[in-house]
């Protein structure tokens, strides 16, 4: 069983070497990421969240089997987000955790919308060699807004826009 939450500021000493594992599926050979450059990032949750799944029959740090970070910002007349690092532990992958996951994440937006009384645009990438991501998110009413060639190194572009209600 898995559960879908935030990431604690407090808990990312005990999670950077998960966190860095993860990353190493999504980017083979990316540079670490040290816990005080993560803590630093979510010290204000109005700005970066680090979702994180969660296996409840796992202890310690295998228990963090996947993670999306959401990054809000303000344009000049609008609120906007851009989901990052979006990865599942292989052994995990299709399941239907990554659509949980994305909805806990648009479910996340979505608040935030409602809060700010204001549509927000939410952006993201993959890269197209990341099939069953990109058929999820198009799947899940994003839109490709610009598409990268085969064979070319780049990523696709995809927003949803969510509207408060």
């Amino acid at each position: 069983m898995v559960t879908i939450r935030t990431l604690r500021v407090e808990e990312v000493d005990a999670t950077t070497n998960t966190i860095n594992r993860l990353l190493q599926q999504l980017r083979p050979g990316v540079d670490r990421v040290g816990a005080a450059g993560i803590a630093e990032e979510l010290k204000d949750p109005k700005h970066v969240q680090l979702f994180v799944v969660e296996d409840k029959t796992k202890k310690g740090e295998d228990a963090i089997v996947g993670m999306a970070t959401v990054i809000y910002f303000w344009k000049l007349t609008r609120p906007q987000v851009e989901i990052h690092d979006v990865v599942l532990a292989e052994a995990y992958r299709g399941q239907g955790i990554g659509r949980q996951l994305m909805e806990r994440v648009i479910a996340s937006v979505r608040a935030r919308a409602q809060i700010e009384k204001k549509q927000i645009n939410i952006k993201l990438t993959s890269r197209p060699e990341r099939v069953a991501g990109n058929a999820l998110y198009q799947k899940m009413g994003f839109t490709m807004v610009a598409k990268a060639e085969p064979g070319e190194r780049g990523t696709n572009l995809y927003e949803l826009k969510i509207t408060p209600r």
